[in-house]
């Protein structure tokens, strides 16, 4: 195996794993609005020079203005941001502004 890569892992667990084997890239989730990864994990891969390739920049649709109650409604039921905090009230309002 040439390149490893990770998805949602915690420093703990890179730590872990970088000394079995050198890890290549992150890919955590990453937005104006989810920014926990920058206080550990973005700052860990900058010392190891681990790559990071972030997912849902847009927050799943939050960000993009385009996210309204009406389109919320029209989600299939199984869509999981119609059980998602971020996605209902008062939090839906205060990301589209």
């Amino acid at each position: 195996m040439r390149w490893i890569g990770l998805s949602n892992a915690s420093v703990e667990e890179m730590q872990k794993l970088q000394g079995i084997a050198r890890i290549t890239s992150l890919q955590p989730p990453y937005s104006l609005i989810r920014r926990n990864v920058e206080t550990a994990q973005l700052p860990w891969c900058r010392h190891e020079n681990v790559g990071v390739i972030v997912y849902s920049p847009m927050a799943s649709g939050l960000l993009t203005g385009a996210m309204t109650r009406e389109r919320l409604a029209g989600l299939a039921k199984t869509d999981w941001r119609t059980r998602n905090e971020q996605f209902k009230e008062p939090k839906l309002s205060e990301t589209s502004s």
